[in-house]
């Protein structure tokens, strides 16, 4: 079990929430009162995008939850070169902006610095 910051995440669920790849199901994060010894548990609001690579076999994804002064953007590139993905972000007015990406092959992933109440809402196909 490894403590972060009063948040304990354990096994396998907090492998993903520290690793912000998922997979196929909900990853849960566990907190727990050290007086009571009772645990909460909440399911992370991650969302998730794909992409196929168009001209050869492979996929391009991503997944993310908006945090409150940035978002990190994890992506696992399957194609055989760089893809350019435009990310968007709407505004607290209802106004939204676009970020060009140039994502490398691989995984990895990118910090979005953003204004307090704009969420990062999708991810679309060339910039």
């Amino acid at each position: 079990m490894k403590i972060i910051k009063g948040l304990s995440v354990a096994g396998a669920a907090g492998a993903l929430v520290l690793s912000g790849f998922f997979g196929g199901g909900a990853a849960f994060a566990s907190e727990s009162s050290g007086a009571s010894g009772t645990t909460s548990v909440e399911a992370a609001a991650v969302e998730r995008r794909s992409f196929s690579c168009e001209w050869e076999s492979g996929n391009l994804n991503f997944s993310w939850d908006n945090g409150v002064s940035s978002t990190r953007i994890y992506y696992n590139n399957h194609c055989s070169d760089v893809r350019y993905v435009t990310v968007h972000v709407y505004q607290v007015n209802g106004g939204e902006r676009t970020v060009c990406w140039r994502v490398p092959t691989g995984k990895g992933s990118k910090l979005f610095s953003k204004g307090v109440g704009e969420s990062v809402h999708t991810i679309t196909r060339h910039c």
